[in-house]
């Protein structure tokens, strides 16, 4: 089975975002509605700002791979960062959320907010290590600008067969 990563990944890379910047979108309203309703001891809090920060990363990531090729902030090395500390916040996010009590007629919400933050953390992860993995093989088979090339625009397929990867 032939995969053009060249073509192939600007999309899964367009997904995962979208999927992403959606789920911040909710995590953002549900752990918005728990720090009003019911916490205000820095659980909730995290959720909020680790929500509002990766939504505005996401976008901003995206937005700015679709403007210039040459932009500061989308060097491989430089969303590797980000995204990294982004799924870590997701991960201490949920795992905070599912392990605390809440009264009883909040727990539902409580228990959304937590598996929408551990799926994000799933999303970014997958995708961070998928980027990693390919920009360290990139990188091996002699392209040593892949840190500083944009992950929509590097041509993935240097050093393979012409036009796709045999996988």
């Amino acid at each position: 089975m032939a995969i053009n990563l060249n073509r192939d990944f600007p999309i899964f890379r367009k997904y995962a975002f979208l999927l992403v910047a959606l789920l911040s979108a909710t995590c953002l309203g549900l752990s918005a509605f728990i720090v009003h309703n019911v916490s205000r001891d820095g659980l909730g809090i995290l959720s909020l700002i680790t929500s509002v920060f990766s939504l505005v990363l996401v976008v901003v990531l995206y937005l700015t791979s679709l403007k210039a090729a040459t932009s500061t902030f989308t060097p491989i090395a430089t969303e590797l960062a980000f995204l990294t500390l982004v799924w870590i916040l997701w991960l201490v996010s949920g795992a905070l959320t599912l392990t605390r009590s809440y009264r009883w007629w909040f727990s539902n919400e409580a228990e959304a907010l937590g598996a929408l933050s551990l799926t994000s953390f799933s999303i970014l992860m997958l995708y961070t290590v998928i980027l990693g993995t390919l920009s360290a093989s990139a990188h091996s088979r002699g392209a040593t600008d892949v840190w500083r090339a944009s992950a929509k625009l590097f041509d993935w397929n240097e050093g393979s067969t012409p036009g796709s990867l045999q996988i």
